[in-house]
C-alpha cells in the first residue's frame, strides 16, 4: 500500500517514523524548512522505551508522482485549504484519506473536494512534540488512531489501514461508529479548553476553585448539547 503522509510534524513525523521503520511505502508531503531538517538530521522518534532514527522518502508540493493508495492528513485544520491543493495530484479513484485532525468541519471540507466515499473518519490520542532539530518526542509509548466509515459500519480498508501499523508504536483500532467517537472527542475538548480559555488557569486549579467544578460542567454540557443537536449524542461512561 503506498501511503502519503501529508505534514511532519509531531503527528505526521510520529506516523511516518513507524510506517518506515516497518519497510512500508511512505512518502511525506512537507514544506522546504521541514525538508531542510529531515535531510540534515532524519527523522527520530523518541519514545520512553524506544528510540530510532529513520530515513524519509520527503517531497515538496509539487513533486508527487503517482497515486496513493492512503493519504494521512496530519495539518492543522486551518493549512488545510493549502494542503489539500498540494496532495490532490496524489488523489485517484480508489484512493482512501483518513484526516488525523480535532475538531469535526474537516470532514465537509475534504468530501466536497474529494467526494465522501474516499474520506474516511479518523482521530488521535497521542502525546507528541518536535524539538529544534525536528526530532519527535512523545511521553506514550504507544499512539492510538481510530479510523472508520463516515457512514458507520465495518470497514475492509480500515484493517487494511490497521495491518499497515503491525508491530510498531502505533495501534489502528477500527471503529464502527468513527463519527460518533470523534464527536464524543470534541465534546470533551471543547467543553474543557473553553472554560481553560476563559479563566486562564489550569484544569486543576479550577476544579478547586469555587464554582468551578459546576462551571466545567455546564460548558461540557453546552458542548454534548451540541453534539445530541448534530445527531451523535454522546454515550454515557461510568466513573472509573
Amino acid at each position: 500500500m503506498k501511503t502519503l503522509v501529508v505534514g511532519a510534524g509531531a503527528l505526521g513525523g510520529y506516523l511516518g517514523a513507524c510506517l518506515l521503520r516497518g519497510g512500508r511505502y511512505c512518502t511525506l508531503l512537507v514544506r522546504e524548512k521541514r525538508l531542510a531538517q529531515l535531510s540534515e538530521h532524519g527523522l527520530s522518534l523518541r519514545l520512553p522505551n524506544d528510540s530510532f532514527t529513520v530515513t524519509p522518502r520527503a517531497v515538496l508540493a509539487g513533486g508527487l508522482s503517482g497515486e496513493a493508495d492512503l493519504v494521512l492528513v496530519t495539518v492543522k485544520s486551518y493549512a488545510l485549504t493549502e494542503a489539500m491543493e498540494h496532495f490532490a495530484p496524489a488523489v485517484g479513484r480508489n484512493t482512501a484519506i483518513v484526516p488525523v485532525q480535532n475538531g469535526l468541519a474537516h470532514i465537509d471540507v475534504l468530501s466536497r473536494r474529494f467526494g465522501v466515499d474516499r474520506v474516511m473518519g479518523g482521530m488521535a490520542l497521542i502525546s507528541a512534540a518536535m524539538n529544534d532539530k525536528g526530532h519527535v518526542n512523545s511521553s506514550f509509548t504507544t499512539a492510538e488512531i481510530a479510523l472508520g466509515e463516515q457512514a458507520g459500519g465495518p470497514s475492509l480498508r480500515g484493517e487494511a489501514i490497521a495491518e499497515l501499523f503491525e508491530g510498531s508504536a502505533t495501534t489502528i483500532k477500527v471503529s464502527e461508529s468513527v463519527m460518533l467517537d470523534m464527536w464524543e472527542k470534541f465534546a470533551f475538548l471543547a467543553g474543557g479548553q473553553a472554560v481553560i480559555c476563559l479563566m486562564r488557569a489550569t484544569m486543576g486549579d479550577i476544579i478547586a476553585a469555587p464554582g468551578g467544578r459546576a462551571l466545567l460542567a455546564e460548558a461540557c454540557n453546552e458542548a454534548r448539547a451540541v453534539a445530541t443537536a448534530s445527531g451523535f449524542p454522546p454515550r454515557q461512561r461510568g466513573r472509573p
